[in-house]
């Protein structure tokens, strides 16, 4: 190829890297929540909604029942498909999309914006399908499963109270065997008088 041609290549290859979009944020709470289910659906809170028009990647990592034929994802309401989720590897289903609100025509459906609706169809099937881990992220590319970042926030919250709670017992466990020491001693010197 010529200088030029491998120019116009590489310009090419960074127009396409550049459009890219990578979110790497999990926009679902719970999403590490082990689910085990017949249902024909559930559902996962927001932590924040993409705007409508942004592209959004799911990915689960879980199991379909066996007379299940697919999975489909939606806005709060079962109106407007975000994604169909096809299986991409052992255990790990994925589907892209637009983020649209649930519409009856051309007004918007409410509430909105507040869950991720997850179908495991067809309706009528029985079997039990399962969720381990579960991430909407804004972009074209997925990335590995973590947290919402609302959700660690929560832990650290939890671990702190938790340590809280073991001070003030340690505390409480200290006050009384000082208690209980003073008290001995004090019998046993009025024993040995």
């Amino acid at each position: 190829q010529t200088q030029s041609g491998q120019a116009t290549q590489i310009n090419t290859l960074n127009s396409r890297f550049d459009s890219l979009a990578v979110g790497g944020r999990n926009l679902l709470l719970g999403s590490a929540i082990a689910y085990s289910s017949t249902a024909y659906s559930t559902r996962y809170a927001l932590s924040q909604a993409p705007a409508v028009g942004d592209d959004v990647v799911i990915t689960l990592w879980g199991e379909l029942g066996t007379d299940r034929t697919g999975i489909g994802v939606y806005n709060t309401q079962g109106y407007n498909k975000i994604a169909q989720l096809v299986k991409i590897a052992d255990g790990i289903y994925q589907g892209r999309g637009k983020w649209q609100k649930p519409m009856n025509g051309t007004t918007p459906r409410t509430p909105n914006d507040t869950h991720l609706n997850v179908y495991f169809y067809p309706n009528g099937a029985t079997s039990q399908s399962r969720i381990d881990r579960i991430k909407l992220e804004k972009g074209a590319v997925a990335t590995d499963w973590s947290p919402a970042p609302e959700d660690v926030d929560a832990q650290f919250v939890q671990t702190n109270a938790n340590i809280s709670t073991l001070q003030q017992t340690v505390t409480n466990a200290d006050n009384a065997l000082s208690q209980r020491i003073d008290a001995l001693d004090t019998a046993y010197k009025s024993a040995d008088t």
